[in-house]
Formats: structure tokens, sequence, C-alpha cells
């Protein structure tokens, strides 16, 4: 009878995979799918294909970042810029607002759980690569929601070493002299205090060329 039948209290609360208070976890062997909005198996994801998009996207975030700040570098890029209605700044205006319009659109549907119609949501679950939506749970078979916890909890500071390796990168790039001899801190010192200077003068130059509400000259010591 129905009444001697027994069941998981769990299987009746949450929905397939999830677990926890609130259904707020996925059980091993599970991860959680943004595009799904729920908890998938994970032998129904290609991780090794997951990994290898991401590390695709970063690199080409890396050299977008490479011809953005350095001239010497957007050469090999230059026939884009012949192409019919393509100008530099409207190009990259326009992939900042179709990015910052994706984000949008991605983070309206998590937070009011939205179903798109099939040709859109098939659009979006193809671009959640760009949302690192990657199954972490699934590295190995040991994986739990905390490996995703920890996990995420370490990209901040990965990023900020990132950050900070871009800083030094450039600084030693920056403060080579021409001779190819590589960094030196006096080199950088002497470079940093002739900018300091630089910009005094410029200062300095344009009291001059502003004339004072009592029209005298400024006065330009120091």
């Amino acid at each position: 009878s129905i009444a001697n039948t027994s069941c998981d209290p769990n299987e009746l609360l949450c929905s397939s995979g999830a677990t926890g208070p609130m259904c707020g976890a996925c059980k091993t062997g599970f991860y959680y799918s943004a595009s799904s909005r729920g908890c998938e198996p994970c032998n129904t994801v290609d991780l090794s294909s997951a990994l290898i998009a991401a590390v695709v996207v970063l690199a080409l975030a890396g050299l977008i970042g490479v011809v953005v700040i350095y001239p010497s570098a957007r050469r090999p890029f230059l026939w884009v810029l012949s192409l019919p209605g393509i100008h530099p700044r409207h190009a990259v205006g326009t992939l900042k607002i179709l990015f910052s319009t994706y984000q949008i659109i991605q983070t309206v549907s998590w937070n009011l759980d939205l179903q798109w119609p099939s040709p859109f949501s098939s659009l979006l679950a193809a671009l959640a690569i760009l949302q690192l939506d990657l199954p972490i749970e699934c590295l190995h078979s040991g994986s739990t929601y905390f490996t995703q916890v920890y996990f995420v909890s370490t990209v901040p500071f990965a990023l900020l070493l990132g950050v900070w390796l871009v800083f030094f990168l450039r600084l030693w790039l920056d403060s080579a002299p021409p001779g190819g001899e590589g960094w030196h801190p006096g080199t950088f010192a002497l470079r940093r205090g002739k900018a300091v200077e630089d910009g005094r003068l410029s200062a300095a130059m344009d009291r001059l060329s502003t004339p004072s509400r009592t029209g005298n000259s400024p006065d330009v010591a120091e």
C-alpha cells in the first residue's frame, strides 16, 4: 500500500540531484548548471571540452588586452579595420555593449528564474562559457559542493595576483633602457623623477598661459 511505501524525504522536497537545506547543494556526482538552473549528472558533461573552452576564452581575453595596451601588437590585426563599417572605437564600444547586455540577461534569468524560448535559450547555453559556468564538482569522483566553494573563493586572489603580474611586467617593459640591459630600480626611479619634474613644468607653463583674475601674471616660483 501507499502507506507502507518507503521514500526518501529529500526526493519529495528537492529536484533531482539537489540536497541540503532549501535544496541549496548538489549531490555527489552532480553539478549545478546555470543554464538549466538545476543539478545535472556529471556524466552528461564533457569536462575536458569545458576546460579547453575556458582556456581559449581566457587566452583570447589576454590577447585582446595586449593588443589594446601595446600599439606595436596591433599590426597583424590592422586588416580588420579596413573592412567596411569597422572603426576601432565603434568596434570596442559595440563589444562592450554586447558583453554587458549578455551579463545582464544572464543575471536576470538567474534571479527571476526566467525560461527563455528554445532558440534564445540554446544561444545562452552555448555562451555559458563566458560566465565561467564550469562543472567544478566533476573534477574527480570525490568532489563535493565544498570543492566549488574552495575554487570560487580562490578566484579573487588569483585575479589579484594576475593584475600584479601584469603591472610588474609592464613596469619592466617600460623601464627597460634602449640597449636592452633590463630593468633596474634606479632606472625606474630616475624616469619617475623626470616625469614628476615634467609635470611640474607643465603645470607652471599652464599657469603662465592662463591670466589671473586680477590681471597680473601668476607667480611660478615653487
